[in-house]
């Protein structure tokens, strides 16, 4: 008999399930439930430099020289302007919702040793951002100056493998990122256990302050994604010259299987197929810049991840200053050009941004608690921006088909450029 594979999407809502009824039944006494929401949380922290640096390097320095030049540079800009717009979303979003306000998280044991930096004027933030000495940064834990190394790093490995048949530098980057994400693969299967443990937790000590809480935090989340589309497709729209309200029925399909399956990987081959074909997008640009987006490119990632952030720093009451904002929103952007593609990656990127921006880990008992809803919302506005990047881009450099666009002209495959 065939073996059946265990489906982890169906073993997180179970464990969310249960935890939430263990939680109603037990209420503060599943309280001591969190140590297997605890254990998975160290676990999955332990590889948090080498996972960062590891994935960033590999993705920058995969690129070939030519990707990253005016094509490539063009791409990634828009990426991580993109992204960056998430993030600001997500944090205004916070604000004005406020999800965390109002949660008494006394009862959860936090470190109160960490101190926040001194962020300075504008310069000291900047300086702040580049280290002088990586293995001191690695040391002491700073992510974003790793992250920035690592970028800069990856620049120097694409550069080289142009001009070496043989880049084991990179090859052995490759290798031990793959033992990385295997490591990670194997502590993933444990997630359904540890939604357990935090709904269980959040159910039964929070109570009816929870229900608030995620219900602002979806409808935050939910509430982004729209305007999200709304306003980058307008602006696509005007930018290529067509009009903008065909645009959003263009997108459905992709969304529809973005949403159903959360995952982006599922989703590229449709995202590529209607890029050519309802957008105008040349076959060679949209091939570039639709997988690129999967790994490079997560704006509703980034906008659930600092309204994350924000409600976790609600609840617990920590007060965070314009550099501390600036900080997140940064921080959460450079990780983005290492989007950790296992099912529960989300959860996990969420963790070390936590970790990175001083914020108790023992929030995500608030957050995990509704993931399986924030999961599917944050796919959709990851895919569908790839397909208004990829129109922008196509735009820019004349490969862009207005007919095609329009439906007065028929998308040709056997066509790969349209210069």
């Amino acid at each position: 008999m065939e073996k059946k594979k265990y489906n982890l999407t169906i073993g997180v809502v179970l464990g969310a399930v249960l935890g939430l009824v263990v939680g109603l039944i037990l209420k503060e006494k599943s309280d001591n439930l969190a140590v297997f929401g605890n254990l998975f949380m160290r676990l999955i922290q332990m590889p948090l430099i080498a996972l960062v640096m590891c994935s960033v390097m590999e993705a920058v320095g995969g690129l070939k020289p030519a990707e990253l030049g005016k094509l490539g540079g063009l791409t990634i800009a828009l990426f991580a302007v993109t992204s960056a717009v998430g993030g600001i979303f997500g944090v205004i979003l916070g604000f004005v919702f406020k999800p965390g306000v109002g949660l008494d998280m006394s009862i959860f044991a936090v470190d109160t040793s960490y101190v926040a930096p001194d962020n300075g004027g504008i310069i000291d933030t900047i300086m702040g951002y580049f280290s002088n000495n990586i293995f001191n940064s690695m040391s002491s834990g700073n992510n974003l100056q790793c992250v920035i190394a690592a970028i800069l790093l990856g620049v120097a490995l694409s550069i080289y493998g142009s001009k070496n048949e043989k880049n084991p530098v990179l090859d052995g980057i490759r290798a031990l990122n793959k033992i990385i994400m295997q490591y990670i693969s194997i502590v993933i299967q444990l997630l359904p256990l540890a939604i357990f443990s935090f709904v269980a937790q959040a159910v039964g000590v929070l109570g009816n302050q929870l229900f608030k809480a995620l219900g602002l935090l979806v409808t935050a989340d939910f509430v982004g994604m729209i305007c999200m589309t709304v306003i980058f497709g307008t602006l696509t729209a005007l930018f290529c010259g067509v009009n903008p309200m065909k645009l959003f029925g263009k997108l459905g399909q992709t969304a529809t299987v973005a949403a159903v399956s959360a995952s982006s990987a599922v989703a590229l081959p449709t995202k590529v197929e209607d890029t050519q074909k309802k957008l105008g997008v040349s076959p060679r640009i949209a091939k570039f810049v639709c997988p690129m987006g999967m790994s490079m490119n997560c704006d509703g990632a980034l906008m659930f991840f600092t309204l994350s952030c924000i409600t976790v720093a609600q609840a617990f009451g920590i007060v965070q200053t314009t550099g501390d904002l600036i900080h997140m929103v940064l921080f959460s952007t450079a990780f983005s050009f290492a989007v950790i593609t296992v099912p529960g990656g989300g959860l996990v990127m969420l963790a070390i941004i936590l970790q990175a921006c001083g914020l108790p880990a023992a929030g995500m008992v608030i957050i995990s608690a509704a993931d399986f809803i924030l999961g599917p919302i944050r796919t959709v506005n990851n895919n569908i921006d790839d397909m208004m990047v990829a129109m922008v881009v196509s735009k820019v450099d004349g490969e862009f088909s207005k007919g095609i666009y329009d439906g007065t002209k028929e998308f040709d495959p056997s066509v790969e450029s349209y210069k």
